[in-house]
């Protein structure tokens, strides 16, 4: 009797428990879907994959040379008259660059001048007498003789007073002057030194791999970074033989300067064309994840205006350029990559587009060109990507 009078309590209390449990239990997946529910979607950026035109590029560092520089010298010594081309003067061929004072030869040109018709005169005099049988044979080839060497001197004095004047050899640029008036030359000593510009040379070094994709009459890019421009140049030489010491062979690229804005001196990159894919898709090397053992890519699906998910996609990539990459598998034309928050999210994230640049006008259809710097003063999104 008193086993059945504890059961009923007992009973009564596993009853309340067991109607307790069903009610507790909807509560709990009441909470859990209301925390699904309040996820907020990750901010990203996203441009459409597009299939373009990809160039595998080569580069080399060269140094920017004017076609042609020489040293001009004074031929003969003296003391300087005239010097009248200055540092940074553009001179023509046959302009004046250097007169020396020539009094004393030009006073030695008259004495030999005199002394040839003294020496004239006695030859036909002394000839007339021969032939009449009053002078000698000898005597005849004598004075001949000394008007020979007197017209051979006469002709080296007016050289020397010619070499008095020095002209421009060719048109070009004053780049340095190391005489004035009133000093004094010897010959062989420095005068000015000229460049010619209106042509560019560069010269560079390729290596033994890749100098089969380089001839004689290519045309390359050459980037100048001080311009802030890319210009085109001609392969003019091909070296024939390696330097054994760096295993490379020198390439002479020709650069049309008619402006001036290359100046001697500055530091330019040969971008040389190595190969050409068509229809490649091309991506940036940043929007893409270095996964442990492969790489990814985010894109989007489920897309409802600005919201949607991020779907991992497995990727393998092939030739590169910059920041550029061609995608050999795992991505197709028209996918929506995530290029921003991508590292944020993982597969089946919600996700809020507050970027879409597949709505821009692309800047450029080809990998193949110079990617053109950012404008600074550009509007910044009004939602930061993380």
């Amino acid at each position: 009797m008193y086993r059945s009078r504890l059961s009923i309590p007992l009973m009564g209390v596993l009853f309340v428990l067991s109607a307790m449990g069903p009610l507790s239990g909807c509560k709990g997946e009441e909470s859990k879907s209301k925390e699904v529910q309040e996820i907020k979607p990750m901010a990203v950026e996203v441009d459409m994959v597009r299939a373009q035109r990809f160039v595998q590029t080569l580069e080399f560092p060269g140094v920017a040379q004017p076609i042609e520089m020489r040293t001009v010298s004074a031929e003969s010594g003296g003391r300087v008259l005239e010097a009248p081309a200055e540092e940074g003067e553009l001179v023509k061929k046959g302009d004046l660059l250097l007169r020396v004072d020539a009094s004393t030869t030009t006073a030695q040109i008259n004495l030999l001048q005199s002394q040839l018709s003294t020496a004239q005169r006695e030859y036909s005099r002394i000839k007339k007498l021969a032939a009449e049988g009053l002078a000698t044979p000898q005597q005849v080839d004598q004075l001949e003789g000394q008007v020979e060497q007197g017209k051979l001197a006469l002709k080296q004095a007016k050289v020397g007073r010619g070499m008095s004047v020095v002209r421009s050899p060719f048109t070009g640029l004053v780049a340095a002057k190391t005489v004035e008036p009133g000093e004094f030359t010897s010959p062989g000593q420095p005068i000015v030194q000229l460049i010619d510009s209106s042509t560019i040379k560069l010269e560079v070094t390729v290596p033994e791999s890749s100098i089969k994709f380089i001839k004689v009459g290519d045309d390359v890019d050459v980037h100048f970074t001080a311009l802030e421009k890319t210009v085109q140049g001609k392969v003019v030489r091909r070296g024939v033989m390696v330097t054994q010491s760096t295993q490379t062979f020198p390439i002479e690229i020709n650069i049309p300067n008619e402006d001036g804005d290359i100046l001697p001196g500055m530091r330019a990159r040969v971008i040389v064309p190595k190969s050409t894919i068509d229809n490649a898709v091309v991506v940036p090397r940043d929007a893409l994840l270095e996964g442990v053992f492969q790489r990814e890519a985010m894109v989007l699906s489920d897309r409802k205006d600005d919201l949607a998910k991020a779907n991992l996609r497995v990727v393998e990539i092939g030739e590169s350029r910059g920041n550029s990459v061609v995608v050999t598998s795992g991505l197709k034309a028209g996918d929506m990559l995530i290029t921003q928050g991508h590292r944020n999210v993982v597969d089946g994230t919600p996700v809020r587009i507050v970027h879409d640049r597949s709505k821009e006008k692309p800047a450029a259809e080809s990998a193949e060109l110079e990617p053109k710097q950012e404008d600074a003063k550009k509007e910044a999104p009004k939602e930061e990507v993380n």
